[in-house]
């Protein structure tokens, strides 16, 4: 075992792991997994944006690095143009100062990209985001049209306040969700139309506050209807208005906890351990990855083609092959390490924004290059002699934070060079925290701007019933319910945009009482840690497992003494919900 340096926890490296460590030549890191994926996390910022000045251009932008950054930031067609050459910033490598000395001053000098926003047609305000059409405020998302304060988005037309949702049209406030058509408040539904507050159904239409459901139509709270029933009672929940919509949400929760729930969704998978996986092989702690994965572990959000990938994401993947310690990187890549935002590249270390290049060590920004350090050009004699020189230095004179934590080669980029505030970043989703406690860490944080505006409506007094909204609704100023007395970025207050009005009315809906972004995180929640337990399953009441069990069901292949199946899984042994083994899933929903 081994102690984290940064949290003092223990944690195992397995020879496998070590195995992977030896052959791409790196030490066994001095963090664990945890600490790892939230330094790392900490460089990635998809939501927060910004207006500033574009510093080449002069022009008024949208960025991620919002204005008190102090660095410089290009608009997206000078970034990429050939109007500035990134070689124009390089240094020599000093070895009389630590390497991430001399990266952090690198990266703050040389240009940076406002937002990552390809192809992108009356889409502004999106980041890391590409091929969208008619969309606001969507991140990490691809191929939309006319959608709306949604993230991690794929193929989806006229959809709003959305979390990881697929080919889907006409959706309101899904979390896991694909091929699915006038869906509102579900989660992990596939094909499903025309219904509200679905937990895992597939298949289904016209059915409200329903669970583990599979090919039904017109049920409510899994209870069935005739069709002409089913229309009167739909009528009596009153969904058009927030107090209604309020009252089915808290009865459908109560429905939701007692639902029984597979231990982990893998789909295709041999030889797995994390959650929502399909078609892996060998993925040891890994989350969200999808279509031929294989050989990765502590892999977070990636897939398509991607073997061998230890201590990444999110967002790593396509036709790519051993990255370690790397964000948003890969397509068609091989050997990335330490890297963020590099594509179509090979053999990069210690890297960010960097595309079509090989042979690149501490660079920044660079576009076919090779044998690069610092920026700086060198023969690919002068390169290979240089490299081994400088790991060596990284090893003999290591950086050390304000905290007193070591990077020596191996690590990834210290947390406090990161140019973002913790809050900012993808860390402050998948692993919470406060500002008290980030800053004690040694993170940053960003406090929200001061307050420019007052609201002209109260949450408590935003009209109840759909029907009683009108176009002069798009003049307030709208209060958020939370008030700012949340930790989920609230914006205090909110407007609605025209295009938001009408899929509202289209869709018969309540207006939100909640911010965009407290919306978001409303979301988020609905999912799993990214940390795995081992349990048992609960169909046998396994007096080991810590929950109480009731109206559980036994099921004879565990055995006749009826010892549980045993798995790892995502749902903590405190939770209240009844998780089961896949054997007694498929007994008992499919």
């Amino acid at each position: 075992m081994h102690s984290c340096q940064n949290c003092h926890t223990e944690f195992q490296i397995t020879p496998e792991n070590l195995e992977y460590y030896q052959k791409i030549s790196v030490p066994y890191p001095t963090f664990c997994p945890d600490c790892r994926a939230i330094r790392r996390m900490q460089w990635r910022n998809e939501r927060s944006l910004y207006k500033r000045k574009c510093d080449a251009t002069g022009q008024n932008i949208i960025s991620c690095f919002s204005p008190d950054k102090k660095l410089t930031v290009y608009e997206q067609k000078h970034w990429w143009s050939d109007k500035w050459n990134p070689l124009d910033f390089g240094q020599d490598y000093n070895f009389n100062r630590p390497f991430f000395e001399q990266w952090s001053d690198l990266f703050y000098r040389t240009p940076q990209l406002s937002v990552s926003n390809s192809h992108a047609d009356n889409s502004d305000f999106c980041n890391v985001n590409s091929h969208s059409k008619d969309c606001y405020l969507i991140s990490a998302s691809f191929e939309n049209e006319r959608v709306m304060y949604s993230n991690r988005t794929v193929s989806n037309q006229d959809c709003l306040d959305s979390y990881i949702l697929s080919q889907s049209q006409y959706c309101y406030e899904d979390t896991a969700c694909q091929k699915c058509y006038q869906l509102h408040f579900s989660q992990d539904c596939t094909n499903c139309r025309e219904s509200y507050f679905l937990y895992n159904c597939h298949n289904c239409q016209n059915c409200v506050g329903c669970t583990n459901l599979r090919n039904k139509q017109y049920h409510i709270f899994n209870q069935p209807y005739q069709k002409e029933e089913y229309e009167q009672e739909l009528l009596k929940l009153n969904l058009s208005q927030r107090s209604g919509l309020d009252h089915i949400r808290n009865k459908f929760e109560q429905l939701k906890l007692k639902a029984l729930r597979k231990y982990a969704n893998l789909i295709n998978c041999e030889n797995c351990a994390g959650d929502n996986m399909n078609n892996c092989q060998n993925c040891r702690n890994c989350f969200d990855l999808a279509d031929d994965v294989q050989n990765c572990h502590y892999t977070v959000w990636g897939g398509y083609n991607l073997q061998y990938a230890f201590d990444t994401g999110p967002g790593v993947g396509s036709n790519s092959s051993y990255i370690y310690e790397a964000y948003d990187s890969g397509i068609n890549s091989n050997n990335l390490n330490f890297t963020g935002v590099v594509y179509d590249s090979s053999n990069i270390w210690y890297s960010l924004f960097c595309f079509n290049s090989k042979n690149l060590f501490g660079c920044v920004g660079l576009r076919h290059k090779e044998y690069c350090i610092l920026n700086k050009q060198y023969s690919e004699q002068e390169y290979k002699q240089l490299v081994p020189k400088i790991i060596e230095h990284m090893n003999s004179h290591p950086y050390t934070d304000k905290r007193g934590l070591i990077y020596k080669y191996g690590e990834f980029y210290p947390a406090e060079i990161s140019p973002y505030g913790y809050n900012e970043t993808v860390a402050q989703e998948y692993y919470p925290t406060t500002k008290e406690k980030a800053l004690a860490n040694g993170y940053k944080w960003l406090d929200p701007p001061a307050r420019q505006f007052q609201p002209t409506i109260l949450h408590q007094n935003i009209p109840d019933n759909i029907k009683d909204v009108d176009e002069s609704i798009l003049n307030e100023v709208i209060e958020c319910a939370h008030q700012g007395n949340c930790n989920e970025q609230c914006n205090v207050a909110f407007k609605i945009l025209p295009a938001e009005l009408v899929f509202y009315l289209k869709q018969n809906l309540p207006l939100p009482h909640l911010c965009p972004n407290c919306r978001h995180y409303q979301k988020v929640k609905q999912r799993n840690p990214l940390k795995l337990w081992n349990r048992n399953c609960q169909c046998a009441g396994s007096a080991s497992d810590n929950n109480t069990y009731q109206n559980v069901a036994t099921h004879e292949h565990h055995g006749t003494n009826h010892y549980p199946n045993q798995f790892e899984t995502t749902h903590s042994p405190d939770r209240k919900e009844v998780i089961y083994c896949e054997d007694c899933c498929q007994k008992e929903i499919f």
